[in-house]
């Protein structure tokens, strides 16, 4: 039995060899409960100042959206967390308190960075 680990260690497949065939599971992506997906789009700003959008496309997927960039979509990792496939180091994670979003939270290699929602 061999596990592929992500980028962050978390295993995301597992090999098996069984009567000279290899057998590969992975594993299913997270889903969003659909109650929360309203509650996550808003208005946030960047440490630095710098304000961007959370949207929910017509499909049901959240984008970050800034001025001048193309959007990126946010790929459901864990709960509310979640990653982009142009950093795959990056997690993104919305913190709520009281029903309400608070600020999100981004963690990659340089650190841990809070947003704060700005409505």
């Amino acid at each position: 039995m061999n596990f592929v680990t992500s980028s962050l260690g978390e295993i995301g497949r597992l090999l098996i060899s069984m009567d000279e065939q290899e057998l590969t599971f992975t594993r299913r992506p997270e889903t969003v409960d659909p109650k929360l997906l309203p509650v996550l789009p808003g208005n946030y700003e960047t440490p630095s100042g710098r304000r961007f959008v959370i949207k929910l496309d017509k499909d049901g997927t959240l984008v970050i959206a800034f001025v001048g960039q193309p959007d990126l979509k946010l790929l459901p990792y864990r709960g509310l967390k979640f990653r982009i496939k142009e950093a795959a180091d990056t997690v993104f994670e919305f913190v709520l308190a009281g029903g309400k979003v608070q600020h999100l939270k981004q963690t990659d290699p340089s650190g841990e960075y809070l947003m704060p929602r700005r409505n």
